[in-house]
């Protein structure tokens, strides 16, 4: 009878492993939105928030682009304002929230997950942007950390997976690749040669760098609903001109005017309609009247070479309330998008609030009030509440697929 007992002990323990397996199995299946989905062989390790099977993405090559985007959101939808490089941004309100690095702690185990090497090509910036970026920790992330493009055509594993065996034709997917590369650097030699590899951001780099290029991008009834209206003007004063932005614009009574390409808000000026003319005339007929100490906003048109700007209509955010304070926030959200076997995958890696340095019950200027910047000594950041970073990441889930489509089919077709 004992040894009955013993054997059934032993077969009840077994089922138990075997049905905690699956639970486990199960609860990997299941994120914010109930499951999460992912690529290929490598399933089990490539994990995405969101995968859409779209027809047009089968004749496009590998890629993998991690851009951030700022956007206003107002409980119900949002407005896309611009897309940035993850390269060339700063995501220093993030890390005031949840301590330095980690976004990009999550896009090494991203790139990771691939089971392909991965390069990080970068000189050693100043300490914040080594804590932000792992500097001290890629070893033990399985990142390959070299200096210039020179150090990377040299490196032992590089050389090694260059001139290993390839296929006869280009592969598909992206853990079929050689490697990936991550730079902030682009490079022509890059682009060219190393075709069995991932450049990172190699196609999607100019959207986060021109505006105009990324807004040309939602210029479809499908997209168009998610930007605010944004027209491209010459930058040549005259009333001619202050007259059609006025009538472009006719039911706005706030605007904002951006540089074609800048970052960092530089350039980004937000005003009132009636203050339109005296605006544009300062920043082009008299920008030489500009003092080089300015505030960035105006300062930047002294020395902006670019002979045309953008207007675009003004957007809120629902009220974000910080120490009883009511704050008109941008959303940052950090996100990668990759192609590979004809799949486009979405992978959220983190979010926050953005501030201005003023609250909306403060008396100063509109641009205090609206403009987010990152400032010491200020709430400059927010979390994001758990419901409204849900519905978030739900509409650019639906929304990105067909941006990211869009903008591969049109730099591939260049690039041949």
């Amino acid at each position: 009878m004992s040894k009955n007992l013993f054997w059934l002990f032993v077969a009840s323990m077994s089922f138990a492993l075997q049905l905690q397996s699956i639970y486990f199995l199960g609860q990997n299946l299941f994120d914010c939105y109930g499951q999460f989905y992912t690529f290929g062989i490598d399933a089990h390790r490539v994990r995405h928030d969101y995968v859409a099977s779209l027809p047009e993405a089968a004749a496009l090559k590998p890629d993998i682009s991690c851009l951030i985007v700022d956007l206003k959101y107002d409980g119900e939808t949002i407005k896309i304002l611009e897309f940035g490089n993850i390269s060339l941004s700063v995501l220093a309100g993030h890390g005031k929230l949840y301590g330095p690095g980690k976004i990009w702690r999550g896009l090494w185990s991203y790139l990771k997950s691939y089971m392909v090497p991965v390069w990080f090509v970068s000189k050693k910036p100043d300490r914040m942007l080594q804590k932000e970026r792992c500097f001290d920790r890629l070893g033990d992330l399985g990142v390959q950390l070299v200096k210039s493009g020179h150090a990377l055509i040299t490196d032992p594993l590089f050389v090694k997976c260059l001139n290993g065996e390839v296929s006869g034709k280009p592969p598909k997917r992206i853990e079929d690749c050689k490697g990936i590369i991550a730079t902030g650097v682009m490079r022509v030699s890059f682009r060219k040669i190393f075709d069995h590899f991932v450049l990172l951001n190699k196609y999607l780099f100019n959207y986060g760098n021109v505006k105009s290029e990324m807004d040309s991008l939602f210029d479809d009834d499908q997209l168009r609903t998610f930007r605010p209206l944004c027209k491209v003007y010459p930058k040549k004063y005259s009333e001619e001109l202050i007259t059609e932005i006025k009538n472009d614009f006719y039911d706005a009574d706030r605007l904002v005017i951006k540089p074609v390409s800048s970052s960092r808000g530089l350039g980004v000026i937000i005003l009132k309609k009636e203050d339109l003319g005296a605006v544009v005339k300062k920043i082009t007929k008299d920008k030489n009247t500009i003092h080089e100490n300015a505030d960035v906003s105006y300062a930047h048109w002294r020395t902006n070479k670019n002979n045309k700007f953008l207007v675009e209509s003004f957007e809120r955010s629902k009220d974000i309330i910080v120490q009883n304070k009511r704050y008109d926030g941008t959303m940052r959200v950090v996100f990668v998008l990759s192609c590979s076997g004809g799949k486009i995958g979405v992978k959220f890696l983190g979010s926050y609030w953005k501030l201005p340095n003023a609250s909306l019950d403060d008396n100063c200027a509109l641009q205090e009030k609206h403009k987010s910047k990152i400032d010491e000594g200020s709430f400059c950041s927010a979390k994001v509440g758990y419901a409204d970073i849900t519905h978030v990441k739900k509409i650019l889930s639906d929304v990105l697929p067909t941006m990211y489509v869009k903008a591969l089919q049109i730099e591939q077709q260049r690039k041949r």
